[in-house]
C-alpha cells in the first residue's frame, strides 16, 4: 500500500496485492502435461480523497481483480444455512 499527499485536501492511496500457486493434483486419466489446482490472481486498488472544507469530503475509489485458475471447485460450494443468524 502507498500512501501520496498531493496537497493539504487531496490525498491518494494505490493498492496491490496478487497470489500465485502451483497445481499438486496430477491428471492421471488423460495426456494433460499440467496439473490441476493451479492459479493465479491479482487485485489492485487506487482511491483519490479531497476533503475541500473540514465537513465535506469526497471520495473515489476504483478496484480491480482478475483471476486464472484450474481449480475444481468441490470444496465450499455448498452452505449450510439455519433458522436463524446465529449458527455455531
Amino acid at each position: 500500500m502507498l500512501n501520496i499527499p498531493i496537497s493539504d485536501e487531496l490525498a491518494m492511496r494505490l493498492a496491490y496485492t496478487n497470489f500465485e500457486k502451483d497445481g499438486v493434483t496430477k491428471n492421471l486419466y488423460s495426456k494433460a502435461t499440467s496439473n490441476f489446482d493451479d492459479r493465479g490472481s491479482y487485485q489492485w486498488r487506487a482511491s483519490l480523497q479531497w476533503e475541500p472544507t473540514d465537513t465535506s469530503t469526497l471520495t473515489l475509489i476504483h478496484n480491480a481483480f482478475d483471476e486464472e485458475s484450474n481449480r475444481q471447485q468441490i470444496s465450499g460450494v455448498f452452505c449450510e444455512t439455519g433458522s436463524n443468524l446465529v449458527q455455531g
